[in-house]
């Protein structure tokens, strides 16, 4: 939520196959104030001009005066309150998405995402080596200090992904058109480009970013390496002898 994550003190939980999270985090991230009735057993919540009621154990809770029905109660769990997660939408005015793929929750700002990027020779010239610096590609809005947060309101959840298998240390895949980031506990690893939509030669790397500072072998494949550095960051440019089929953006130390 607003590109970070939700510390919870207690997980979301799954009753009668509705899913349920802990409220204080969630309204208070969006800068809603919470106030609690031990008497009456109800929270309000207010932020500029809203008003938010609902009371533990009663399906019916009010927004600025006006009746919602929730599809299923509040409750206490070990001393926190617990509310539909469909309502968070209603209360906050924040979209609510849930992904049962990853087994997260999304709770961003409705807008249209970066859902789809192809990498192009355009996007080779000299100011790629300045985003370097930065730890990202010239076009696309994320980097590698942005973590999943920042990746899910910008891009959304991926429409394909590759699992992590901890057994064999393969980290888990985010694919976003020629964009694939990849995870290690829980964050961002390195993003690799894989060019499906244009022929990109060593001549059109060279031309635009000048000498490689690094070439070697790669230990698996067998392809050259051509590399780049700027600050904590390089580029991996992999070459197969007719064109360049991945570009792979990391920490070097």
């Amino acid at each position: 939520m607003d590109g970070g994550k939700l510390p919870f003190q207690t997980a979301p939980i799954i009753k009668n196959n509705r899913t349920f999270v802990e409220m204080r985090p969630i309204f208070e991230t969006a800068g809603i104030k919470l106030y609690w009735d031990q008497n009456t057993q109800t929270i309000t919540g207010k932020k500029e001009g809203t008003t938010i009621k609902l009371q533990i154990g009663n399906k019916t809770a009010y927004i600025n005066g006006k009746a919602v029905q929730l599809d299923a109660a509040p409750f206490a769990n070990n001393n926190y309150t617990f509310v539909p997660l469909r309502f968070i939408g209603e209360a906050t005015g924040y979209k609510v998405d849930w992904h049962k793929t990853f087994n997260l929750i999304h709770i961003h700002e409705n807008h249209e995402f970066v859902e789809d990027r192809a990498f192009t020779k355009e996007q080779l010239k000299e100011n790629m080596l300045e985003t370097l610096r930065e730890g990202k590609f010239p076009d696309f809005p994320v980097g590698l200090n942005d973590g999943v947060g920042v990746l899910l309101d910008e891009a959304g959840a991926p429409k394909i992904f590759r699992p992590g298998i901890s057994e064999t240390e393969k980290f888990e895949e985010w694919m976003y058109g020629d964009y694939w980031f990849v995870f290690k506990n829980g964050d961002v690893n390195a993003i690799k480009v894989e060019p499906t939509r244009a022929t990109i030669t060593l001549d059109d790397v060279f031309n635009a970013l000048g000498p490689a500072e690094n070439l070697y072998l790669h230990d698996v494949s067998g392809n050259m390496i051509y590399a780049y550095y700027e600050g904590l960051y390089m580029y991996e440019f992999m070459y197969d002898q007719e064109k360049v089929i991945s570009i792979s953006l990391t920490r070097w130390f």
